[in-house]
């Protein structure tokens, strides 16, 4: 082989295993940084909540999240005394377990409820189920 497509493979190789190392901190929920008891405390009460008030509107969605603002304070808490989440990203990181939640419930793809993990009356989907 010449140099040249060595280094070009090596090249690739690289750049391959940059973009995955990128790719996995873009995925909050495969690291287990994020494994906790008030994690999964978050988690549970968001999808028990869901699942028990059957919430297909919005104003059930709603109170069903509303419910579990004491376990997402914990979160909030346990996340900033590890020091997993910058107090910026905390926020995005809460909206996107939410969107999974309300994903899983709705039985949807998690990127057709982009945007609905802020649950605020004013930023209502056109649509719950499509």
């Amino acid at each position: 082989m010449k140099k040249a497509t060595l280094f070009n493979l090596g090249g690739a190789i690289v750049g391959i295993g940059a973009a995955v190392m990128l790719l996995q901190d873009n995925a909050p929920f495969q690291d287990t940084k994020f494994d906790s008891k008030a994690h999964s405390a978050y988690v549970n009460c968001l999808n028990a909540g869901y699942e028990k008030g059957g919430a297909t509107e919005w104003r059930l969605l709603l109170k069903a999240y509303r419910g579990c603002k004491t376990t997402e304070a914990a979160y909030r808490s346990d996340l900033t005394t590890r020091g997993v989440v910058k107090k910026g990203k905390m926020l995005d990181h809460l909206q996107q377990i939410n969107e999974a939640a309300i994903a899983r419930h709705l039985g949807i793809r998690p990127d057709d409820t982009k945007g609905w993990g802020c649950l605020k009356p004013k930023k209502q989907p056109e649509q719950l189920v499509s």
